[in-house]
């Protein structure tokens, strides 16, 4: 994990509890991104940064899926079921 998320653990020569839970929270921050609830925010994560805040290259080895035309339909879909069912636009709307 430390690997995949660009954590170095460059410095650890042995396994200790201490050392582990270190590295357990910064892979837990980059996995969460800072997610405290399940609440849209508007934080800008297009930027990777690791626990002290340092930015760091994101993995670039995704394979970028498009959404077919169905499955766009079907999200706008849902996406108006959550705006009427809240009575209110959500924060995602396109402003106009």
């Amino acid at each position: 994990l430390c690997e995949r998320f660009a954590i170095s653990n460059q410095h650890r020569t042995l396994h200790g509890a201490l050392l582990d839970a270190q590295l357990l929270a910064e892979v837990y921050v980059a996995m969460t991104r800072g997610q405290e609830d399940l609440s849209i925010d508007l934080i800008d994560y297009t930027v990777g940064t690791d626990a002290s805040g340092q930015i760091k290259a994101l993995p670039s080895s995704f394979k970028l899926i498009n959404a077919s035309n169905e499955d766009c339909q079907l999200h706008e879909k849902i996406l108006a079921d959550i705006a009427k069912a809240s009575k209110k636009d959500p924060i995602w709307s396109p402003s106009i």
